[in-house]
């Protein structure tokens, strides 16, 4: 007997960032260069190449958006840009992030691509220091709605030690709340678990953080859905606080069993050292979506693209090479390659 998975290989080469320093009094220049696996630089979709970001005392106060060859990668002809000119940053005496505002190559401020970013973002904070609001706001200053549920402004509120104990979303007339967190903590002060809550405050999706490493970032996470059924466990790892890569297990659930219906796999594939699961030997890059057979032992015994694939026919058949060998465990908490 054999039953059908979904496995999704994610194989990313992210692109090498090349920096250098410029020395400007007390002011800093970063540039951040997009280039391919072999170091070539090249402009992205949005036309561009480098990020120069602007930094002073450790804080940044303007990102620049330009072409490989140095020109501003703004698109004048544009109404609503994907990215402007340049952001700036204002930081009250404390250090802290008050706006983030976006301008065009001669100084005005101006609208972006409001779907996804607003021209001017504010940040405010209580007498702790503690974020308790961010709100986002066109070029005149009018308060917007962004992404897909219009999000206009957050809040969040605080426990005595400091930590954020629920977060709300609403729209620009705040006549209903779009997006309602709620978060507990461990006798450690650890992260126990993050909730998202229905507009009758019953809970919608819940994750529970089991394991955390010295750096109290996470490495085993469960989700559960309003029935309180486990859908989901996430395993990650780091290198040097950067994420390197995650397995994710997902479960459908039925009357008298669970099954495991989908794995998904996401890493970095220039990292120097292997990974447990996934081959970072991969000559190809590129990524893709898999459907796979398994057999009642859990061995890979069939394998095809479903959707679109990105990435050469050789980083195709380097995938189904790997995919021969592998074995799935019963229980989901670990993946063999034999």
């Amino acid at each position: 007997m054999t039953k059908h998975l979904s496995i999704i290989i994610l194989i990313i080469f992210l692109s090498a960032c090349r920096s250098f320093r410029k020395q400007n009094t007390d002011v800093i220049a970063i540039d951040y260069v997009r280039a391919d696996y072999k170091g070539n630089p090249y402009n992205d979709i949005f036309g561009i190449g480098i990020e120069r970001h602007w930094k002073q005392a450790d804080k940044t106060i303007k990102i620049e958006y330009l072409t490989t060859d140095g020109h501003s990668a703004y698109l004048k002809e544009s109404n609503y840009p994907y990215y402007p000119h340049e952001y700036r940053f204002d930081y009250n005496d404390l250090g802290k992030l008050l706006k983030k505002t976006a301008y065009d190559s001669v100084g005005n401020i101006i609208n972006v691509d409001t779907y996804h970013t607003p021209a001017i973002t504010k940040y405010d904070y209580n007498t702790d220091g503690n974020l308790i609001e961010v709100s986002r706001l066109d070029k005149d200053g009018k308060l917007i709605g962004v992404g897909d549920r219009g999000v206009s402004i957050d809040r969040y509120g605080y426990n005595r030690l400091g930590r954020i104990i629920w977060q709300k979303s609403y729209p620009t007339d705040e006549k209903f709340v779009i997006t309602h967190l709620g978060y507990t903590y461990n006798q450690n002060n650890e992260l126990a678990s993050q909730v998202y809550y229905q507009e009758d405050n019953s809970v919608a999706n819940k994750f529970v953080y089991l394991k955390f490493n010295n750096e109290n970032e996470p490495l085993i996470v469960e989700n559960y859905n309003s029935e309180g059924k486990l859908i989901g466990k996430f395993w990650f790892e780091y290198a040097d606080s950067n994420l390197t890569s995650s397995t994710t297990w997902y479960y459908k659930w039925d009357q008298k069993k669970t099954s495991k219906i989908l794995l998904e796999f996401d890493v970095a594939g220039w990292l120097p050292e292997p990974m447990e699961s996934i081959p970072l030997s991969f000559e190809n890059y590129g990524n893709g979506a898999f459907d796979i057979t398994v057999d009642e032992k859990g061995k890979i015994i069939d394998a095809e693209v479903t959707g679109s694939l990105q990435g050469s026919e050789n980083f195709k058949q380097e995938v189904f090479q790997y995919l021969r060998g592998v074995v799935l465990s019963k229980d989901g908490t670990e993946i063999e390659n034999r």
